[in-house]
């Protein structure tokens, strides 16, 4: 038997915690679990990396996770741009079947230095740091100082590591990363967004 969680319109900080306490109630007595993103119209990093680690811990569970896409093409090229997309595929049965149509890089929503990518050892932490670094070009290096704090504390807690993304935007940038030594009710990983101007 199959369960529908249906995410919001607006999926962020608050929304996804609000969430997240009634999913807990239901979803153990389900076997597949539809994650429902059809009416979502916005998703901000916080909730990108939740819905993320959402999908990640109910699969540990045993749980059979689908994700249907969002209606609106802008939201799906945002989410693929994002660097969502890779990353679900290897925890959700996407549908219907996305089709990967451009390339990572700039959209209305701003540039992604650093697509969402998976940080579990210090060689994982270097590469991302790397990546950012190239994509930058020596501009801003409070943005790399930053995310190396965060991603330096996920790893030293041990907790099987998480996610991290940068986002540039005008006037700032946001960085954001999962730990998931650090949980919010329900088990599942803290969330960490800064904001820098």
């Amino acid at each position: 038997m199959s369960f529908e969680l249906i995410l919001p319109k607006m999926v962020d900080e608050a929304s996804i915690e609000s969430f997240l306490i009634q999913a807990d109630s239901i979803v153990h007595r389900q076997k597949t679990l539809i994650l429902e993103m059809g009416q979502v119209e916005s998703v901000d990093l916080h909730g990108l990396l939740s819905l993320l680690e959402l999908g990640r811990q109910l699969r540990l569970r045993g749980h059979r996770m689908l994700l249907h896409l969002p209606l609106s093409a802008e939201l799906q090229l945002h989410l693929e741009r994002a660097g969502f997309f890779a990353q679900a595929r290897l925890i959700f049965t996407i549908y219907p079947p996305y089709r990967k149509s451009v390339p990572p890089g700039q959209n209305k929503s701003g540039y992604f230095l650093l697509e969402i990518t998976p940080v579990q050892t210090k060689e994982d932490r270097a590469r991302a740091l790397e990546r950012l670094s190239e994509r930058m070009e020596g501009r801003e290096e409070r943005v790399s100082t930053n995310l190396s704090a965060l991603l330096s504390g996920l790893l030293d807690r041990d907790g099987g590591g998480g996610y991290a993304v940068v986002q540039s935007h005008s006037p700032g940038f946001t960085i954001a990363a999962s730990d998931r030594a650090v949980l919010r009710p329900g088990g599942l990983a803290k969330v960490t967004v800064m904001v820098l101007p």
